[in-house]
C-alpha cells in the first residue's frame, strides 16, 4: 500500500523539523547515470552507490514530536520525478491546498526501492512508468522529542529516481482521495511547501 506525505514533514500532522543548511550536505557520485539508457529494475541498497559517479548524496535530520511517525519502521522513501516528451512533470496536488508533491511512498524494512517507485506512481496517478535512473539520494537521521531533549532513532534513505511514461498517452488519475496527479511545466506560483520536496521537483524540471 501506499504512503503518499509530505516526505519532508510529519504525515501524522505533528511537528516535524527539517535540518537542510548547505554545510551538512555531502556531495558525491555513483554509476547511475540519471541519463543512462537501461532502466533501473532493482535497487535494495542505495547505500552501495556512495561514491560513484552520477547523483548527488546528502544528509538531512528530521525531528519528530511522535516516535510513530510515518519512517519510524521504515527503511526510507522513494521519491518519483516522472517527466514526459514536453518535459512537463507528473505533480500530485491537495484539492485542499496549494502544495505539489513528486509521487512518494515508503520503503518497507527489507523492500525494493525501485518496485516502490513504480508502485507509488501507479497507485497514485495511475499510470505506469519506467524508471530511467537516480537522481538524488539521501540519508536522513531521525531525532524524537521537544525542547531540545532528543534522541536518535532512526536513519532512512530517501532515493529520488527520474522516470517516463510507458504508455504514450498523457492520462493520468490519482488514486488517492482528495489528491488531483497532473502534468506541469513549472512550479505553481508560490507553493506551500520548501526544502527537499520542491526541490526535488526542480531537480527534474531542470
Amino acid at each position: 500500500m501506499t504512503v503518499l506525505a509530505p516526505y519532508g514533514f510529519a504525515a501524522d500532522g505533528g511537528t516535524e523539523r527539517e535540518t537542510n543548511d548547505e554545510a551538512n550536505a555531502e556531495v558525491t557520485a555513483t554509476e547511475i547515470d540519471p541519463t543512462t539508457e537501461t532502466p533501473v529494475e532493482s535497487l535494495t541498497d542505495p547505500g552501495s552507490l556512495r561514491g560513484r559517479e552520477g547523483p548527488t548524496v546528502a544528509e538531512r535530520t528530521h525531528a519528530h514530536e511522535d516516535p510513530d511517525h510515518c519512517e519510524a519502521t521504515a527503511a526510507g522513501r522513494a521519491v518519483v520525478g516522472v517527466t514526459n516528451d514536453s518535459g512537463a512533470v507528473l505533480l500530485l496536488r491537495p484539492e485542499d491546498a496549494d502544495r505539489v508533491f513528486l509521487p512518494n511512498t515508503v520503503v518497507e524494512a527489507d523492500g525494493d526501492w525501485a518496485d516502490a517507485a513504480r508502485r507509488a506512481v501507479a497507485e497514485e496517478a495511475g499510470t505506469t512508468v519506467r524508471l530511467d535512473g537516480v537522481e538524488r539520494l539521501r540519508t536522513v537521521d531521525h531525532v524524537v522529542g521537544t525542547d531540545g531533549d532528543t534522541r536518535h532513532q532512526n536513519t532512512t534513505w530517501h532515493v529520488l529516481f527520474r522516470g517516463s511514461p510507458v504508455d504514450a498517452s498523457d492520462d493520468v488519475s490519482s488514486g488517492v482521495d482528495g489528491w488531483r496527479a497532473g502534468w506541469y511545466d513549472e512550479l505553481p506560483a508560490d507553493p506551500d511547501e520548501s526544502g527537499d520536496v520542491i526541490g526535488d521537483v526542480r531537480a527534474v524540471l531542470d
